[in-house]
């Protein structure tokens, strides 16, 4: 990749950093990854045992699994001047996004979905022809995604239930990496510039279908990071306000 933002700084960056330091950021890095996740589960659980002694009055609570295709980009206000590459030598990254999901249905047409997925984001370079500077590529960022949707089912007759759905999410980057085929060498580690944890937002809609004894999902959403991609201490200034951002279709099966 040629003068790529992941860098920009990176020099100077370790130059200013003892190993203890990093050592230390690492330890630090580690643990608020395992705090989030534990909280999200703790949330997700929680929230489940506390409707379930009102299932007699009218609240249900379905589980399941989902998996889907995640179509991932970076944004930026100057997405080519933060990562210092033209605009034409990105292109979207297309990977899988697949975990687990909670619905907790109240009387009327409200519900509460957790979820919990492996999304796996970032960017791809794509060859350039006869431009011996640009490497083909890919920009990994994989992450374990927690959203917690609020979810509006519209009332329809018959078994088919559209619906509409929004919230936040908290992200644990769990993997970061650049890979260039073309030249020959291992993938490089980058998780010392990407931000352990991302605040973001879905929205979307889909249908709800009932089938038999099990409830069969499918929908559509965009997703947003709200916080930065990289470590603004590792990174150029340019780069600190780039983002992720998604689109994603996925099906699910609940019971």
């Amino acid at each position: 990749m040629h003068n790529s933002a992941t860098t920009g700084k990176t020099g100077s960056s370790h130059a200013q950093r003892s190993p203890s330091d990093r050592q230390q950021s690492g330890r630090s890095t580690t643990a608020w990854h395992a705090f989030v996740l534990r909280a999200a589960a703790l949330l997700i659980i929680a929230g489940s045992m506390s409707v379930a002694p009102a299932v007699h009055a009218q609240v249900s609570i379905t589980s399941g699994f989902k998996g889907g295709v995640h179509s991932a980009d970076l944004r930026a206000d100057d997405l080519a001047e933060a990562l210092e590459i033209p605009d034409e030598f990105t292109e979207r990254r297309r990977g899988m996004a697949v975990g687990g999901f909670v619905q907790i249905d109240f009387a009327g047409p409200f519900a509460l979905q957790p979820e919990a997925a492996y999304v796996q984001k970032g960017f791809d370079i794509p060859n350039i022809p006869n431009d011996p500077n640009v490497e083909a590529g890919s920009l990994a960022l994989d992450y374990v995604e927690i959203p917690i949707l609020a979810k509006l089912q519209i009332p329809v007759a018959g078994p088919i239930t559209p619906t509409v759905f929004a919230g936040p999410a908290v992200s644990v980057n769990v993997n970061a990496e650049f890979d260039e085929p073309r030249a020959g060498t291992d993938p490089r580690d980058i998780s010392d510039f990407v931000s352990g944890t991302e605040v973001g937002a879905h929205v979307g809609a889909g249908l709800d279908i009932e089938a038999g004894v099990v409830l069969l999902m499918l929908d559509a959403r965009y997703t947003r990071g709200l916080t930065g991609v990289f470590d603004e201490d590792e990174i150029n200034d340019a780069a600190s306000d780039i983002t992720n951002e998604g689109f994603r279709i996925s099906l699910g099966i609940g019971f």
